[in-house]
Order: C-alpha cells, then sequence, then structure tokens
C-alpha cells in the first residue's frame, strides 16, 4: 500500500496539492516560466559546481595529483599509491603509499604507508595547487638504509636545496616503525646487515615558531628500549642541533655489535657484556660546517668478560662524554673479582682501527686503580707486560692495590708514559730464583713503560719472615732479547728450615741439603740476577749462619752451635768462618766450588780461605793454589779443623753414613783401629760432581786416642795424615805414642777391595823407643806373645822398616796377613834366647811372613857390636837367623860370627820360641885374650896367654834344671900366676909359690846337668909342678866342691904314654886338696895320703878337719 509521501508526489505529478482547495485559478505563464528560469539557473549551477567539485575529487584524479606531487617533490624516487579520497569533514585520505629509489634495481620500497591523512588549503585547491598543511602517517614503516659504499638510501631524493619560505606541514606520526639497516663492510668482518628496528614511533613535526623547524618523536626499540628525539632546524641558516636519548638502554652483544660498527672496532663486540644505562645523543650542524656530535652516557650493572680483559667486572659503573670522536671524561667503578676497580679517562681520541685499541692509540690521559684485589699467577699471566714477569720473578700472592696512569707526552703526539704501580697489602711473595715465602709484603712494585724506551721495573718491598722482617729491592730493564734482572732481597735471623733450603738453587739446595740442617738461623743477602738475552737467572747470596745443628751428609755427625758465612754466586759458592761445637769440642770450616763446566781455567782460582782454620805447622795446607785443578767440572773444596772431639757411637757411625757402603770399610777400619776419648783433626774434603761424582777426603789427625781391636791396648797421641777416595785410603806423617813408645810411620796406602778386605803397604814405620810393656805384649797375636815373653825383650829398642798387609775380610777377630821387613836396633839391651844376654848394642834385620795365626817364616841377620853372656862381654858379632814355614816356632842361628876378648867367637844355635822356650847352642871361642877376660871380670895376677873354648849347651830358658851340655876350655900358653884363687890352692897344699909363672898351660872339661856343673877335668899345668882336679859346682847356690892332686912339673906330659899315667897315680896317693864353698868364701884343706886319711875322717866324722 502506497504511502503518504508517495500519494503526495502522485498528486504533484497530476497538479493536485492535498492543502489546496479543488479548482483554484491559475497564475499567470510568466511567473512561472520565472520561477522555472530560476529553478533550473539554480539546478544548473548547482550542477556546474558539482561538476567542478567532482572533478578534483575525483580519487583518481586526486591519486594523479597526489602522485605528481610527490614526484615534484622527489624526483629521485618512484611514490605508488593504492588509493586517494578526499574526507568529508575535509582532508585527504591516502591508502597503501609506498615508495622506491629510482634508480634500484629491484625497486623495493623504502617508505611505506597504510594509511595517510594529507589536511590541504581548501583554496588553492580549488586553483588546483595541492597544497598540504598538515601530515598524519597512521603505522608508516621507513626502511634507512646505508650501501655498501657508505651512502644513505634517502640520499638524492630531492632536487637540491629546499626553499626555506615554503613552509613545512605539520607531521604527525602514529604507530610507526623506523628500520636501520648498515650494509657497509666492517674492517674485520662481512657486513652487519639488520640491525635496528624502532617500533611504536609516534612523532610531532612543526614550524614551531615560524622559520624553525621542530620535530619531537618516541619510540621503542628491542635494541636500544626507549627512544626519544628532539630535532631543531633553523631554515633559514640551515643550521640544525639534535638530541637522541636512549632512558633504558640494555647493553648485550647485539648492542655491542652495533656500537662497533659504528665506532669502526670490530673487536669491540667480541666482549661480552651485561647491563643497562641512558645515552643521550646530541649532534648539530649547519650548511657552512660539518655535523658535529657528542654523548653522555651512564650505565649501571654492568657485566663485562672477555677481550683483552683477563677478569670480570661486575656491579659496574659507567659514565662519560663523547664528542666528535673524542671522549673528554670517562669513567668506570665496579668490581673486579674481590676488587674495586676505578677508572677515569681523559681527553681519547676514538680512531678506527681492526684490533683492541691501546693506551697509546687512544691516547689521552689514563688513571686506574684497583684495590683489594686478591692476585695469583692466573691474573698476572693475563695482564700485559710486565705482570707476566713480575708473577715470573716474584711469584706474589694475596692482596694488592694496583694502580695505572698513563700521561701523553708533550711534543710526542701518540707517545706516552705510562707507570703501573702495585702496592701488595699484607700478602707474600716467593721469588722465582729463591722461592722462601716472604710475608706481609708491603711496598711498591712501579712499572715504568714509554714508547721508544726500555721499559723498566723498579722494586721496593718490605715485609715479615716469620716474626723477622726483610726487605726486597731492585730493578727490571727490559733489553734486547728479553729482561734483565737485579733484584736485592735482604732477610734477617730467619729459620733455618727446609723451607729455606728448598728456597736455594737446585744445585746448592742439594749441596746445603748435604749439611742436614735442623735448627739454626740465618741471616740472608740475595742478590737475583738476569742478563738480558741470557735464559735463566743467576743468584748471588750471603748467608750467614747462627746457633745451626748441622750433620753433614759425608761424615753425618751432629755439631751444634754452628755459625758462618756462606757466599753463593752464579757459578760457585764460598763458606767461611764456620765454627761448631759437639761434646766441648769444636769444628771449623772454610771452602768453596769451582764452576762446573768453565769457559776457559781461570787466571787465578784463588785459595780456599781457611786462614785461622789451620794451624801453622799443620798437616794440611792452610792455602792451596788449584790452579791445576780449576778446570775440573764440578769440583768443591772444604777444609776442617777439630779440636777436642769426642769420639762416640755417631762419630763412628758417622765414617760410613748410610747409602755410603763403599765406605764400610771405613767404618770397620775404626771400629778395628778402636778410636776412643776425643780426636783433633784437619781435614781437607774434595769433591768432583762431574762427569761422576768423586769424593776424597785428607784427614791429619791429631792427639787422638784408640784401642784397636785386633791390638786391645791403648794408643795415644796419634796423629796422621790421611787421604781417602772411594778404593784408596793414603796415610802420610802418623805418629803415635803407647806408653813410652813412639811409633811414626812415613807413609802408607790402604787399597779397598770391593767385596770387602784391604790391602795395606806401610813405608818408613819407625818405632823410636818401643818398649815391650805388659799391655803391649798382651794385644798381640798368641804366637807373636809368646816369641816375645820367651825372650824378654824389656829394654827400650828402635824398630824400623815397611809393612804389607792382607786382609780378606774374612771378619771379626781375624788377624790379617802381615809381611814386614826391617831392622831392630838395640842399646844396652837384655834379650833372653836360651841364654840371658846383656848389654846388646847392634841391630836385627828381618823380613818374614805373619799368616794370621803365628809367624809363617822369618829370616834375616843379627848385627852385634856388642854384648854378653854370664857377663863375659863380646865385641861384634854377626849371624843368621830364619824361621822356617816347617818349624815357625823355631828359630835358627846360623853361622854365628864374632869376637871374645880378642879371639874368634864362632858357632850356630837354635831356640824354641814356645811358651817354655828350650834353647841348644853349639859354640867355639879361640885365640881368646886371657888378659882381655882377667881384665873385663877383674881378675888380678896378670893373666896372659891365648885360651880355645867350646860349650854345647841345651834346656829350657829360664829353667836350669833343663840345662844339659858340656864344654872344654884349653890354654895351651899362657901365664897364670897371681890369681888369687890359685895362690891360696898352693899355700894350702904347702906348695912354694913361683917367683914368675906357676901355670903356664890349663885345660878344663865340664859337663853340665841341670843345676850341677861336673869338672871333669881342670889341669893346670907349670913347670915347677901342676895341679889336676875335678869335682862340681852347684849353679843355683854356687857351692863349689873341688878335688886337686898335685903333679910334679910335668911328668906326664914327657913321659911315654903308657908311662905317663904312673906319676899320677901316685901323686893321687901322696896329698890331695879339697876346694868347698862359694867364690869368695873358698875354704882349701890339704890332705896327706888320701886313701887313708879319707877313710878315717868319715869314720871320725867333721871333728877329724
Amino acid at each position: 500500500m502506497p504511502g503518504p509521501d508517495q500519494k503526495v508526489r502522485e498528486q504533484r505529478r497530476q497538479g493536485v496539492t492535498t492543502g489546496g482547495r479543488v479548482g483554484k485559478r491559475r497564475q499567470p505563464g510568466w511567473r512561472a516560466w520565472v520561477v522555472r528560469g530560476l529553478v533550473f539557473g539554480s539546478t544548473g549551477m548547482v550542477l556546474a559546481l558539482a561538476s567542478v567539485f567532482w572533478a578534483w575529487t575525483n580519487p583518481s584524479q586526486l591519486r594523479q595529483t597526489v602522485l605528481a606531487a610527490l614526484a615534484e617533490e622527489m624526483p629521485g624516487s618512484i611514490p605508488s599509491l593504492e588509493g586517494a579520497s578526499m574526507r568529508l569533514l575535509g582532508g585527504i585520505t591516502l591508502v597503501g603509499l609506498r615508495v622506491a629509489r629510482r634508480d634500484d634495481l629491484d625497486k623495493s620500497d623504502f617508505f611505506y604507508v597504510p594509511r595517510a591523512v594529507l589536511f590541504h588549503d581548501k583554496e588553492q585547491l580549488i586553483d588546483g595547487k595541492l597544497a598540504i598543511r598538515k601530515v598524519e602517517l597512521f603505522e608508516p614503516r621507513l626502511r634507512l638504509i646505508r650501501t655498501r659504499s657508505g651512502d644513505w638510501n634517502l640520499e638524492g631524493l630531492t632536487p637540491g636545496a629546499a626553499d626555506s619560505s615554503n613552509p613545512i606541514p605539520t607531521l604527525v606520526v602514529e604507530g610507526g616503525v623506523l628500520q636501520v639497516e648498515d650494509r657497509t663492510t666492517g674492517t674485520a668482518g662481512p657486513p652487519i646487515g639488520h640491525l635496528l628496528e624502532i617500533r611504536q614511533v609516534e612523532m610531532l613535526a612543526m614550524n614551531d615558531p615560524p622559520g624553525m623547524f621542530r620535530l619531537e618523536a618516541r619510540g621503542v626499540s628491542d635494541l636500544l628500549g626507549p627512544v626519544t628525539m628532539l630535532l631543531e632546524q633553523e631554515r633559514s641558516s640551515k643550521a640544525w642541533a639534535a638530541r637522541i636519548e636512549l632512558s633504558a638502554l640494555t647493553l648485550d652483544a647485539t648492542a655491542l655489535r652495533a656500537a662497533a660498527s659504528l665506532l669502526q672496532i670490530p673487536d669491540l663486540g667480541t666482549l661480552e657484556v651485561r647491563g643497562r644505562g641512558k645515552v643521550v645523543l646530541e649532534l648539530a650542524g649547519s650548511s657552512q660546517r660539518s655535523m658535529s656530535h657528542q654523548a653522555t652516557f651512564e650505565f649501571q650493572g654492568l657485566q663485562v668478560r672477555g677481550g683483552p680483559f683477563p677478569l670480570a667486572l661486575k656491579d659496574g659503573q659507567l659514565k662519560g662524554r663523547w664528542a666528535d670522536g673524542k671522549i673528554p671524561l670517562m669513567t668506570l667503578s665496579g668490581q673486579v673479582g674481590e676488587g674495586e676497580l676505578k677508572v677515569r679517562l681523559d681527553d681519547l681520541d676514538l680512531k678506527p682501527t681492526s684490533g683492541w685499541p691501546s693506551p697509546d692509540t687512544l691516547g689521552g690521559t689514563w688513571r686506574a686503580s684497583l684495590s683489594g684485589m686478591p692476585v695469583d699467577g692466573d691474573l698476572l699471566r693475563m695482564l700485559p707486560t710486565p705482570c707476566p714477569a713480575i708473577w715470573e720473578l716474584l711469584n706474589p700472592q694475596g692482596v694488592v692495590d694496583l694502580a695505572y696512569l698513563r700521561q701523553p707526552k708533550s711534543g710526542a703526539p701518540g707517545i706516552g708514559t705510562h707507570r703501573v704501580e702495585i702496592r701488595p697489602r699484607a700478602g707474600n711473595i716467593r721469588p722465582r730464583h729463591f722461592p722462601y715465602q716472604l710475608n706481609d709484603v708491603d711496598g711498591l712494585v712501579a712499572v715504568g713503560l714509554e714508547k721508544g724506551t726500555r721499559p723498566h721495573v723498579s722494586v721496593d718491598l718490605h715485609g715479615l719472615a716469620g716474626p723477622d722482617p726483610w726487605t726486597a729491592k731492585g730493578d727490571l730493564r727490559h733489553e734486547e732479547g728479553g729482561w734483565g734482572v737485579d733484584l736485592h732481597v735482604l732477610a734477617g735471623d730467619l729459620a733455618l728450615d727446609n723451607t729455606l733450603l728448598e728456597a736455594l738453587p737446585p744445585h746448592y739446595r742439594d749441596l746445603a741439603r748435604q749439611f742436614q740442617p735442623t735448627a739454626g738461623r740465618v741471616n740472608v743477602d740475595v742478590r737475583i740476577l738476569a742478563e738480558a738475552g741470557t735464559p735463566g737467572f743467576s743468584t748471588e747470596a750471603v748467608i750467614g749462619v747462627s746457633e745451626a745443628v748441622v750433620r753433614y751428609e759425608h761424615f753425618p755427625l751432629p755439631f751444634e752451635k754452628v755459625r758462618g758465612v756462606i757466599e753463593v754466586k752464579p757459578d760457585h759458592w764460598v763458606c767461611r768462618d764456620f765454627i761448631g761445637e759437639r761434646g766441648g769440642g769444636e769444628i771449623r770450616m772454610a771452602g768453596r766450588s769451582w764452576p762446573g763446566r768453565p769457559a776457559a781455567p781461570p787466571r787465578v782460582p784463588g785459595p780456599v780461605p781457611a786462614s785461622g782454620i789451620l794451624p801453622r805447622g799443620s798437616a794440611l795446607r792452610a792455602e792451596v793454589d788449584l790452579g791445576k785443578m780449576a778446570p775440573i767440572p764440578g769440583l768443591f773444596r772444604i777444609v776442617l779443623r777439630g779440636e777436642k772431639l769426642p769420639v762416640d757411637d755417631e762419630f763412628r757411625a758417622a765414617l760410613a753414613p748410610p747409602g755410603v757402603p763403599e765406605r764400610n770399610m771405613l767404618l770397620e777400619a775404626a771400629k778395628v783401629l778402636g778410636l776412643s776419648e776425643r780426636l783433633s783433626f784437619d781435614a781437607d774434603v774434595v769433591q768432583k760432581l762431574v762427569p761422576t761424582p768423586e769424593l776424597e777426603v785428607e784427614v791429619a789427625l791429631r792427639q787422638a786416642t784408640m784401642t784397636p781391636r785386633l791390638f786391645p791396648c791403648r794408643i795415644e797421641d796419634i796423629s796422621a795424615t790421611c787421604r781417602y777416595t772411594p778404593d784408596k785410603i793414603m796415610v802420610r806423617d802418623m805418629r803415635l805414642r803407647h806408653g813410652k813408645s813412639q811409633v811414626a810411620l812415613r807413609e802408607g796406602n790402604i787399597f779397598l777391595r770391593p767385596a770387602g778386605g784391604y790391602r795395606a803397604r806401610l813405608e818408613g814405620v819407625r818405632a823410636d823407643p818401643l818398649i815391650l810393656e805388659p799391655t803391649l805384649l798382651a794385644a798381640m797375636p798368641a804366637a807373636a806373645r809368646r816369641m816375645l815373653q820367651s825372650v824378654e825383650l824389656r829394654d827400650p829398642v828402635i824398630l824400623a822398616g815397611n809393612v804389607t798387609m792382607d786382609s780378606a775380610g774374612e771378619g771379626a777377630g781375624a788377624w790379617p796377613q802381615i809381611d814386614w821387613d826391617g831392622k831392630l836396633q838395640m842399646a844396652g839391651t837384655r834379650l833372653v834366647a836360651g841364654i840371658e844376654a846383656r848389654d846388646l848394642d847392634g841391630e836385627v834385620v828381618c823380613e818374614g811372613r805373619f799368616n794370621g795365626h803365628g809367624v809363617e817364616n822369618a829370616h834375616g841377620q843379627i848385627a852385634l857390636d856388642q854384648g854378653s853372656v854370664f857377663g863375659q862381654k863380646f865385641g861384634p858379632l854377626r849371624t843368621r837367623f830364619e824361621m822356617r814355614p816347617d818349624s815357625p816356632e823355631v828359630l835358627r842361628l846360623r853361622d854365628i860370627q864374632g869376637t871374645l876378648f880378642g879371639g874368634v867367637l864362632g858357632g850356630q844355635g837354635r831356640v824354641h820360641l814356645a811358651a817354655r822356650p828350650r834353647f841348644e847352642f853349639d859354640l867355639r871361642a879361640s885365640q881368646v885374650d886371657l888378659a882381655q877376660a882377667a881384665s873385663h871380670n877383674g881378675i888380678p895376677g896378670g893373666l896372659q896367654g891365648l885360651a880355645f873354648a867350646w860349650l854345647h849347651l841345651a834346656g829350657e830358658a829360664g829353667d836350669l834344671g833343663s840345662f844339659k851340655g858340656e864344654g872344654r876350655l884349653d890354654i895351651p900358653r899362657g901365664r897364670l900366676y897371681e890369681l888369687p884363687v890359685f895362690l891360696d890352692l898352693m899355700k894350702a897344699g904347702g906348695l912354694r909359690v913361683p917367683d914368675k909363672t906357676a901355670f903356664e898351660e890349663a885345660r878344663a872339661e865340664v859337663v853340665i846337668e841341670g843345676h850341677e856343673v861336673q869338672v871333669k877335668r881342670l889341669d893346670l899345668l907349670g913347670n915347677a909342678f901342676s895341679l889336676r882336679g875335678k869335682g862340681k859346682v852347684q849353679m843355683e847356690t854356687q857351692d863349689t866342691q873341688l878335688d886337686f892332686h898335685v903333679d910334679l912339673a910335668r911328668l906326664n906330659q914327657i913321659l911315654p904314654p903308657l908311662v905317663s899315667e904312673l906319676p899320677k897315680v901316685v901323686s893321687d896317693q901322696l896329698l890331695a886338696i879339697e876346694v868347698r864353698g862359694k867364690p869368695g868364701q873358698l875354704r882349701f884343706q890339704k890332705y896327706f895320703l888320701p886313701p887313708v886319711s879319707g877313710p878315717l875322717r868319715k869314720m871320725m866324722g867333721p871333728s877329724a878337719d
């Protein structure tokens, strides 16, 4: 059903109105045409205006207009637009605006706006001109690209300088995105590529005030965080200024790589950085000057690791200002390990570099301090030169304060002076080449560096070594080829312990350990030296030792209160003024070494400083020039002097320390010798270390005492010079005493066998005097003791000769084999060789062998100048003797030749040297001068003539009861007259005493039976009468019982043999003379008719006399 409006329109079409009256009168026609004309004119005008508006607001036409305007403003670009339309309330809406560079082969757009609104000038639009007053961009996206050549993609888009009189439309951006891409090639790598995107960009750009362009923008970036920007430009002068603020910049690897690319320092991107901060960048420029830029930055909570920095920074704060490629000021603080870092940099010049920039590259002034930093080798080895050298030299530990100062050098751009200061804070150091722990270190290590000059390190440290102070001063100089070092360390009263020994260089440490110190104090003056270009370090040290306890490895005898000085040189050592004490005794020592491998023999090797150690006249030389020995590699020499050192078990054990089996023989020799009580000596120890260790020891004994195990008697005042090598002991100038006996040895060599035992050759043995005291005899082997006891040699004698001893090491208590050759000198000596001999002067030359059990053989000669037997003196006497291997206990005397009272004595004999020595002698004497015999025996009466005697006697020495023998005496022509016995005998017989010679001839024959001498015949023949007797004499009591008969003249000699006995028979019956009593108390009694008176006396008893 049609509505009311439709009905009205239908009625109007038919000329009918609802409100009019039906049949109303028509108006005039002209009025209608006028009305129609006005209507149609208005309609045409409207239509004309509508056609003009349509023409200008046509989207297609509007799009072309916008594109044309853009092409005119940016002829270097190719814009494209999806659509443009007029807004109802004013403005032009653009959709899908894209802009690309005309010279881009890919024609990729760098600017894209999904939607924009242009607020234009409507009046100018009617005139056909598009004048933009304001632009609103919604979610635009702009890509700023820096090409490989370094140009930006916005360059060259506009025709040239813009007219500053043209107003700039107000620009409003909402939700925009800005992308910055850098395609340049870095100095150390490929193009960096997409780097930065800023989202949610809000921007307002406008002329405020007129003539000044102002832009304000803000946005958010994943890399930079919130970003705000303010740009102002004076359009007339083209001067502009911009401020970009990054209020919450997060530092990470991406941000650091961006900064490295911006600064053209690629290595900066290798750091590991974390932190947050604020950066304000201020840019300015104009047409008359290039762009200037400066930035202030401040970061907190920095965490930095990597790059050239050996330690990580944490909780760091970085502040600074950057202006036109320079940093006027930058400060950094934070924690590095446990230390606190503070850095201030002034006037740095940032320059592109392919590596890490050095302080000299950046220039300016650098001040840095790291306080409270624990230091160790890892830290110093990672720090730049000379920190590794400081570690190598001093090996510091503990907490230190580090400071660094770099200052530019006036008039020398790019060159600065560098100073590094290391201040220990209660730490410790162990110098590498004297690694002794030095504690509580304080002081300064300063390093000076300057380009073109040699680095220099100055050391001035002090502290404590235990409770005692020390100092270390010196310099390190960098020369061609390395570091030169001169470091002086002083320490007083250090403990002499293993820690100090470990600090010595290896060679000297091994040497010091040979003395095995266990207590004491030392003063140390060490100088550590190194020549640049020469590998390794050399050490010089002066070590003063006091109150030490040492045990020398080669003679491990503990000494106390040892004091002295040791000088350690790079190639040798010297010890002097050493004194030690032990058990009331004292030892002094001095010594030195020579280089192990000298380049050439020293011109003046110098003596061992032993003055004051060895006395005058010592067996060892106090100063020995070792010029001939110096070229021997690895030589050292020690001279010692011991005074009254106790000889105890420790002393004996020191002769053969553990691990030196070749000296067991020396220990065994000491045990065999039985050293005891106290010993004084001078010793000279020489050791060659290369090519093989070889020890030579020379000892001069003084005032020693021993009781040899094999010869257990006390020997005193022993002095000797002994030289010891691993296989030989050489002895010279030996002196010793036992009681009153004095023994000397010119020289001896003892060769030690590796399997045990020895062979000794002793030459120039001399005992003067030698007294065979009971203690000396008791110490001898049984066989030798019996022999010497049998001869009862108790008077002093002189013994000289050579001895060879050979021991196979059969064990303790075994006597060696002894070969000897020598002589025994006697002066007034008493000797019992079966028969007692007295007043012996002369010598016995002998050689023989003792096989360890007894005398195996011996032979020699006896040459006596004089002597006496049974009180009868004999003159020079010579005889050979021998002791055969088949009967070594028998001493055989051969070819006895001598003189007896001007006559000749000869014969032979033998002595069985046993516990009860037995003897047998067969002696003959001829041409014995009776006058000499009478004079010697004090017999008056002028005996004259020559006698002949023979004696054969055997028995046991000292036992008269064992004596057996016989003898004969002949005086063929003599003068026997005034003998008191004979006178008494003649008076007793009532015989007339002759005026001159009583008897001219005598004969006697005796037989010895034990204590009794049986006189078988005693004939005294004279011209007047003769006496014949026989009887016996007791040798012990000297009781004499002789019976004599008187014969007339010499009838029995002149009568024929058969008749000669008749006068004797007659004489025997006529008269008998009895001699009784003892010498000096003889009684003479004559009896007539003995055959008759004899029985009567027996019957009547003694009264009959």
